[in-house]
C-alpha cells in the first residue's frame, strides 16, 4: 500500500510506524470489506445482517457514490447479476462494468460533469414504486460528486465550497450548508426514491460517524434547518459571496414517511483501521492505545499537541479524524502534511509522528507525511524555513524537497485520516 516504504524506512522507528500504518490501510480495502459482508445465496442477498429476498421486487437498481464507489461496485454488480435492472457508479476514477454506467466526477469541488452524473442518477430513480428495490453505496467525496444545486451556477457553488474550506469551517458546518444548497442531499434523494425499499451502505469519512454528514446525507433524515445553514453562512461572512442569496438555500424534508423504507447501514468506519493498527503495534512489541477516533481540530494546532504528548517509551498512540486548515497562502498540500510540518520543530529523538489520509489524497498526490528528528535536521541542513512553508500553506513543496511524504496512490477507501505517535 505504501509505495515508497523502502525509501522512508531509514530507521527502525520509521519501519515500525509505517508497518502499523500499512496494517490500517489493508484493513479498509473496499473490495475486501464488501466481499466479507455482502453475499448472495440463491435469491437471498445478505447485506451484513440484512437478508433481502430479491424475488419480492419487480426491479432492482444499484447506485454507488463517492471514493469507494468503483471498488464496491466491482464486487456488488456480479452478485446482483441477473436480478440487476440498471445502475450508476459515480466516483473520481473510472471502472469497467457490464450493466452499470460509470461516471467520473471531480473532487473536492463540483463541476458540470458532477451535475450531469447526478441528473442521470435522479432520472434513474424517479417514478419508483413499492415493488422496486434500490441498493446504494454512499462514501466520502459524495458531497462534491453528488451535485444538484438548488439555484446556483456550478462556478458559484465551487466558490462557496472553496470559501468555506479556506475559512477552516468544520465538516459539520460545511455539509450543513451543502445540504441546503442542494436538491438531492440532506435526505432529498430518499424522498425522490419513495416509496421504494432502500438499503444504503454507508462508508463513514466523518468524525463521530454521523450518517447525515457522510456525502451530506442523501438518504438520511436531516435534523438541520435552513436557519442553521444561514447562521453558518453568517458566521463566516459567506453572505458576501457572489451568487449566494437566500433563494439559493432551501429546506430539507422532515416528513418521516419518506424514510420509512430506508435502511441506512453504517458499513465501515475508521475504528476498523485503528483496531488493525493497534493489533500490529502490539505484535511489534509496543504498548498501544486508541486515544480518539473522532478528532476535530485545526491542523497546525493538533500538530503542536501531538508533538508534545507525554508518551512513555515503547508506546504507540493512535487517533482518527479530520482536521481543518485556515488557508492563508496559495501553496500546495493538505491537512495531514500541514499537521506534520507544524510539529517538526518540537519532535525529539526516538519520537515519530505520522499523519495520513485514508483515501491516499491529501489535497495533493500523496497521502500525508512522516515526521521525526531526522527529517527536522535535514530541513535545517537544507535551510528550509518551516514557518515560511506554513505561512504559504505549501507543505507539499516542503516534503518534496526534504523527503518524508507518504505515497499510496488513491486507495479506493475513505474513512477520514489517521494520526500515529510512536516513541521508542
Amino acid at each position: 500500500m505504501i509505495k515508497n516504504f523502502s525509501t522512508l524506512a531509514t530507521t527502525q522507528l520509521r519501519i515500525d510506524g509505517l508497518s502499523i500504518l500499512e496494517a490500517g490501510y489493508k484493513s479498509i480495502l473496499t473490495k475486501d470489506v464488501v466481499q466479507s459482508q455482502v453475499r448472495r445465496k440463491g435469491d437471498i442477498l445478505s447485506l451484513r445482517d440484512h437478508n433481502i429476498d430479491l424475488t419480492n421486487f419487480a426491479r432492482v437498481f444499484f447506485v454507488a457514490i463517492g471514493k469507494c464507489a468503483v471498488s464496491a461496485s466491482e464486487v456488488i454488480e456480479p452478485l446482483l447479476a441477473d436480478r440487476l435492472t440498471s445502475g450508476i457508479v459515480l466516483d473520481v476514477c473510472d471502472g469497467d462494468f457490464s450493466k452499470l454506467k460509470c461516471c467520473v466526477g471531480t473532487h473536492p469541488f463540483p463541476s458540470e460533469a458532477n451535475i450531469v452524473a447526478t441528473e442521470s442518477i435522479q432520472d434513474l430513480l424517479k417514478d419508483l414504486t413499492d415493488k422496486d428495490l434500490v441498493i446504494l453505496v454512499i462514501s466520502g467525496g459524495g458531497s462534491a460528486l453528488l451535485c444538484s444545486p438548488l439555484e446556483l451556477r456550478v462556478e458559484d457553488l465551487t466558490r462557496v465550497n472553496k470559501y468555506f474550506f479556506e475559512q477552516g469551517a468544520t465538516i459539520e458546518e460545511l455539509n450543513t450548508v451543502r445540504k441546503h444548497l442542494s436538491t438531492v442531499q440532506g435526505g432529498q434523494l430518499a424522498k425522490q426514491m419513495y416509496p421504494a425499499m432502500v438499503y444504503s451502505l454507508i462508508f463513514s469519512d466523518v468524525p463521530g460517524n454521523d450518517l447525515s454528514l457522510v456525502a451530506s446525507g442523501p438518504t438520511v433524515l436531516d435534523q438541520t434547518t435552513k436557519a442553521d445553514a444561514l447562521a453558518i453562512i453568517d458566521k463566516y461572512g459567506g453572505y458576501k459571496l457572489s451568487g449566494l442569496r437566500e433563494t439559493s438555500i432551501g429546506e430539507t424534508p422532515k416528513e418521516e414517511k419518506y424514510f420509512a423504507n430506508v435502511n441506512n447501514i453504517l458499513f465501515l468506519t475508521n475504528e476498523q483501521a485503528l483496531e488493525a493498527m493497534k493489533k500490529r503495534a502490539l505484535e511489534l512489541g509496543y504498548s498501544c492505545v486508541i486515544c480518539d477516533s473522532s478528532v476535530q481540530a485545526e491542523a497546525t494546532q493538533l500538530g503542536q499537541i501531538l508533538s508534545k504528548l507525554p508518551i512513555l517509551s515503547n508506546s504507540c498512540w493512535l487517533y482518527g479524524g479530520e482536521t481543518t486548515v485556515a488557508v492563508r497562502g496559495n501553496g500546495r498540500g493538505g491537512r495531514c502534511q500541514e499537521l506534520v510540518l507544524s510539529a517538526l520543530p518540537n519532535l525529539i529523538a526516538d519520537y515519530l509522528l505520522i499523519a495520513a489520509s485514508s483515501d491516499g489524497w491529501d489535497n495533493s498526490p500523496v497521502a500525508g507525511a512522516v515526521g521525526d528528528k531526522e527529517l527536522f535536521e535535514r530541513a535545517k541542513n537544507e535551510h528550509l524555513d518551516i514557518e515560511d512553508y506554513l505561512a504559504r500553506n505549501d507543505s507539499y513543496s516542503f516534503f518534496q524537497q526534504c523527503g518524508g511524504f507518504i505515497d499510496t496512490g488513491r486507495t479506493g477507501a475513505n474513512v477520514s485520516d489517521f494520526y500515529l505517535v510512536l516513541k521508542k
